[in-house]
């Protein structure tokens, strides 16, 4: 029986869990802290083990560190461990993944274990990759639609099948967007009175004092850590040069320039702690002479980081819709991000070098694309409908097949199909 906790809201990654504890010997849930993945592990679980436990002295991570296997065992600490057995911050104990690893060798049963860790462990400290018996999954935090502030009306999978969207007026405004956004997808929030910066001002803190170092294994200047955080914000959703992040971390502390060598090492720890994620460069094969740019777009995994890294204000963000326009397009790819995982696809981003840029590229897993604008304002659908229209002629120029959608998704707006094919849609109306 799952020890599914109470209030538990489902989540879009628990039909692949399911899936996946029926076809892996252990399924790894991966995610930022405070994102709800131990939460989505107990709607799975029949057992757990915390290695956050201060239960005994923190026992159970003793064990775990003393003699890893020990802690899989049914018996072990006499909890009568029953299968799957969640192991949760397995990463507090790098040589369970091995230990984990071995005993779905040694016992090929599906659905054993599943493993929940808020940071990636450094490459020296896993031997083997778990291909083939264990299965990894990327949790964020709540897209709109989990949360319930997406209607729903408008589906990517839709798109993909050629279904027409739903008309539907709009729902949200541009100050209950800023509201989403402060408050951010964590959990914890959900039930607050309204939004407040509480949270994120804490995750923030928390990270430059501790996380950071913990992961890297080395003291590091919070001060710095802060600064690179304050340029990702400034530069959240864009491609941004480490010339730009150094630059900015100089300007932020009155102390020398972290170098190349640590920038690179910080951005390393941020990656492995799930705060900063990469949009990729999309790179199709192009019979043309467009050179296609192939850097990634830097992504703070929620709206709410960016806001309280720049301590703006709800009043300010009204008075900036330049730095309103990243945050809510940070909004809208997390979103993205989610439903892509969802429906299996992969989400890229464009650029090449005549100055084309489209915000959004989702391709399926047979090779299907869709292209997707995204805009504050309704009233940009026009510029954002050109950008994809001159992407779709282009690909056809370069013998790559046509696009199975085009869309605009917007803060404020109806959903509609305009005449040139394009659909246009508010981000309250989007689900998988």
């Amino acid at each position: 029986m799952a020890l599914t906790p109470e209030g538990y809201r489902p989540r879009l990654v628990d039909p692949l869990v399911e899936r996946y504890l029926r076809r892996f010997g252990a399924v790894v849930i991966e995610g930022p802290k405070w994102c709800g993945k131990t939460w989505t592990g107990l709607n799975h679980a029949s057992s757990m083990v915390s290695l956050t436990d201060p239960a005994g002295d923190f026992a159970a991570r003793t064990l775990a560190l003393t003699d890893p296997a020990a802690i899989l065992q049914p018996d072990a600490a006499s909890m009568g461990l029953a299968r799957p057995l969640l192991i949760d911050e397995w990463q507090e104990a790098p040589a369970l993944w091995d230990a984990v690893r071995h005993g779905v060798d040694q016992t090929p049963a599906k659905g054993q274990f599943i493993l929940t860790g808020s940071a990636t462990p450094a490459d020296h400290q896993v031997i083997h990759s778990g291909a083939g018996r264990m299965a990894r999954l990327r949790m964020r935090t709540f897209s709109l639609f989990e949360s319930g502030h997406s209607n729903g009306t408008c589906s990517v999978a839709g798109l993909f099948a050629g279904e027409p969207p739903v008309g539907a007026l709009p729902n949200l405004t541009v100050a209950k967007i800023i509201d989403l956004a402060l408050s951010g997808g964590w959990p914890a929030g959900m039930d607050d009175d309204g939004p407040n910066l509480d949270l994120p001002l804490q995750y923030l803190h928390t990270l430059a004092e501790s996380d950071v170092p913990h992961v890297d294994g080395s003291r590091r200047d919070p001060r710095k850590v802060a600064a690179l955080l304050r340029s990702l914000a400034r530069n959240n959703a864009t491609v941004v040069s480490q010339n730009t992040l150094v630059a900015d971390i100089a300007r932020s502390d009155r102390d020398p320039a972290v170098t190349r060598a640590t920038l690179a090492r910080y951005l390393d720890v941020l990656a492995r702690l799930f705060v900063v994620e990469e949009i990729p460069a999309w790179s199709p094969t192009l019979r043309s002479r467009t050179r296609l740019r192939t850097s990634p777009k830097v992504l703070l995994t929620d709206p709410s980081l960016v806001i309280a890294a720049l301590r703006a204000s709800p009043q300010a963000l009204l008075r900036d819709l330049r730095t309103l326009g990243f945050v809510f397009e940070g909004l809208c790819l997390r979103d993205l991000a989610v439903y892509c995982t969802a429906i299996g696809a992969e989400l890229f981003h464009y650029q090449d070098s005549s100055g084309l840029e489209v915000d959004a590229i989702i391709e399926a897993d047979d090779g299907a694309w869709g292209a997707i604008e995204i805009k504050l304002g309704a009233h940009q659908e026009d510029v954002a409908a050109s950008h994809l229209l001159r992407l779709r002629d282009k690909m056809l120029a370069g013998s790559l097949p046509p696009p199975s959608f085009l869309a605009v998704i917007t803060g404020t707006g109806a959903t509609h199909l305009r005449p040139d094919g394009v659909v246009c849609a508010p981000i309250s109306a989007l689900r998988p």
